[in-house]
């Protein structure tokens, strides 16, 4: 995972705290004569309630660093990401 808190100068505290429930799932793919038909993800959810910082934080998010986008949500509309796998 990766993240910045913005453009900021001098020192800023930042104590990153992400607690989560589930640390794993199965996903299910079901096939009939050899198409897939219907596909069963997981959900997991980070939450970043319990992070503190001496500067406004603006967005929580999980990045995996793999190419595809990162899934984020504005501090100001809540502070846990749900990522689902498929």
């Amino acid at each position: 995972m990766g993240g910045c808190i913005g453009n900021t100068q001098g020192e800023n505290g930042l104590d990153l705290v992400v607690t989560y429930s589930s640390t794993n799932g199965t996903v299910v793919e079901s096939y009939e004569e050899g198409e897939r038909v219907e596909v069963s993800g997981v959900e997991l959810t980070f939450d970043f309630s319990q992070t503190t910082s001496d500067a406004d934080l603006t967005r929580y998010g999980v990045n995996f660093l793999d190419g595809t986008p990162g899934t984020t949500i504005e501090a100001n509309e809540g502070n846990a990401v749900t990522v689902e796998f498929l």
